[in-house]
């Protein structure tokens, strides 16, 4: 009798589980960012927020938890309920925060936070200021090779995206260009226009604006294949430099443990809205939308962790 009744109780705990899971969702969500207000990624995360309290039913609040690099938000989230009712949208940056905060880079994002989806990428650029005696991305490698340490190129800050890119890049090449950390990509694209710095990377959106100009010249494109705003432009891999396949990007996750059903849920929601017309102004200046499975979104950051992982090693950020 007992057992019979223990049974009856599992069998029922687990469809009311079922059943809430399958309500989902119940309250409202928070949307955490690791950004101030204003940015793109800020942009982009009001307008799947508007959209999803549409399609969900319930409010979808985005709160803004910027510092420390952009790691806030992601550890945040990671103590969090797994219960679907806070949520991470987060870019390249935080994940390389995150690696750059631990020690010895050991930080896996994986083992705390559920992948829901990519939403989408953009490419980055390696442009030049219109000094520098170097048409191509090999004449810029002869050049630095042939001046080694004379070469300069601006990041935005130690341990950016664009930092660690062009290390990525002078591996590669097996070159010495000096680095050149700003605070922010404003002064550093100021020196760079003045002729002060010769190299730095960029995002679609602000390098094309310039090169229309003819203020910068543009050397090469990361990706797999070059871009249609700029379709002579090679990518590093055509020019003999692999590992640069990906530029930035951005994604949703939960805290690990969220069950499947709600991160199912939540793919398929924020896929339909990166799809919708609203969301495809926002992607004009060169991002394109990528919306892959949970399952895909994991094994790109897998690869993204190992990369950038070895890159931080390599020179030495790592805090061991």
């Amino acid at each position: 009798m007992k057992i019979h009744l223990i049974v009856f109780i599992l069998l029922f705990a687990n469809t009311a589980h079922a059943a809430s899971i399958d309500g989902y969702p119940h309250k409202p969500i928070r949307m955490a960012i690791p950004m101030e207000p204003g940015g793109p990624v800020d942009i982009t995360a009001r307008l799947v927020a508007k959209r999803l309290t549409e399609k969900l039913g319930q409010p979808v609040l985005v709160e803004n938890r910027a510092g420390a690099g952009g790691s806030l938000a992601p550890t945040y989230v990671a103590r969090s309920a797994p219960d679907g009712s806070v949520i991470l949208f987060m870019s390249k940056s935080s994940l390389l925060s995150k690696l750059l905060l631990a020690t010895n880079s050991t930080y896996d994002m994986l083992g705390e936070l559920a992948p829901i989806t990519q939403t989408d990428s953009q490419e980055t650029i390696l442009v030049a200021n219109a000094k520098v005696p170097a048409q191509s991305l090999k004449e810029l490698i002869d050049l630095a090779r042939s001046t080694p340490g004379k070469l300069s190129y601006a990041s935005n800050g130690v341990g950016s995206g664009n930092h660690l890119n062009i290390e990525l890049f002078k591996s590669g090449a097996k070159i010495d260009i000096v680095h050149v950390p700003y605070k922010g990509q404003s002064p550093a694209m100021t020196d760079l226009l003045s002729g002060r710095i010769d190299v730095t990377s960029l995002g679609m959106a602000l390098a094309t604006q310039s090169i229309k100009t003819g203020q910068i010249k543009a050397l090469a494109i990361t990706g797999s294949k070059r871009n249609k705003l700029l379709p002579d432009l090679p990518t590093f891999a055509e020019q003999g430099i692999p590992g640069l396949e990906n530029g930035s990007w951005k994604g949703f996750l939960a805290p690990k443990g969220t069950s499947d059903v709600v991160i199912q849920k939540l793919y398929s929601e924020i896929v339909q809205v990166m799809n919708s017309s609203d969301a495809s102004k926002l992607l004009e200046g060169g991002e394109e939308v990528v919306g892959s499975s949970p399952e895909a979104f994991r094994q790109f950051l897998i690869k993204e962790q190992e990369l950038w992982r070895k890159v931080i090693k390599d020179i030495g950020l790592n805090n061991s």
